[in-house]
């Protein structure tokens, strides 16, 4: 019998690690609540930060956690994995074993975060409460694991020097929470080059929630970025109490 893995083609074997020189890597996120003041504001879970803070020094980064319900000793979350890029902007992953006064910061520093998971727990099998993970030299936020979810929910991806990401496929989504008027929501993919210092508006889309409030979106020549880009996604509404939710997927080759 032919082993699963010997079968796998195209895009499953670089899903399922396969491929050497490539990975693959999703990212996704939803805001709760976005109003009209909030702007242009970055799809992260915290329902906080409107703007993304790019690290150009690499920092330690502080992680913040309620003591009581996740740390060491807890039913919560106990350690997590950090994957992000360090100071000369090569990927990296990080184990990090939670404290017990709620507030730790890390022994490794980077310029920006693509993912923490909750890597081991107590018996809840979660993070009870939130985390926040925050640049300690400044205090901006750089990641954030909502309560229960086990992992990152930020649309926001570095792309290490020696990478070039191909994106895959965009999902977009908005209604409105309560009463009211359907909203109009702005979407917007930006990115950042560690390069030029610049940032750049690359695709926008208004969607009218009286029409419909979600859009799927495969290019079928993919979308090519640059090595040390910063690639992130916002939304902007005209009407109070919006959600709105994105998942970006894309392939990441390593250049040789």
């Amino acid at each position: 019998m032919v082993a699963f893995r010997d079968r796998a083609v195209g895009q499953d074997s670089i899903s399922l690690g396969e491929k050497d020189g490539v990975y693959q890597i999703n990212k996704f996120s939803y805001r709760s609540d976005i109003d009209t003041t909030d702007g242009d504001a970055l799809i992260i879970a915290d329902n906080t930060t409107n703007t993304p803070t790019i690290l150009t020094t690499a920092s330690t980064f502080t992680i913040v956690y309620n003591g009581t319900t996740d740390g060491s000793g807890t039913t919560g979350a106990l350690s997590l994995l950090v994957s992000y890029l360090d100071a000369n902007e090569d990927k990296q992953d990080a184990v990090h074993a939670l404290g017990s006064d709620g507030s730790d910061v890390t022994s490794f520093s980077g310029l920006g975060i693509n993912r923490a998971v909750v890597l081991s727990s107590g018996s809840a099998e979660f993070n009870t409460n939130s985390i926040t993970i925050s640049a300690t030299t400044g205090g901006s936020v750089q990641a954030f694991i909502a309560a229960e979810s086990g992992v990152t929910e930020q649309l926001l991806i570095h792309a290490p020097r020696n990478t070039t990401p191909i994106s895959k496929s965009l999902f977009l989504s908005a209604q409105k929470l309560a009463g009211g008027s359907a909203p109009k929501v702005t979407f917007n993919v930006y990115v950042y080059s560690r390069i030029t210092s610049t940032r750049y508006d690359v695709f926008r889309y208004i969607m009218d929630t009286s029409v419909t409030n979600e859009v799927s979106l495969n290019d079928p020549t993919n979308f090519p970025f640059s090595p040390r880009d910063v690639i992130y996604i916002t939304a902007n509404t005209e009407t109070n109490n919006t959600a709105v939710s994105a998942r970006l997927s894309m392939n990441m080759y390593e250049n040789t």
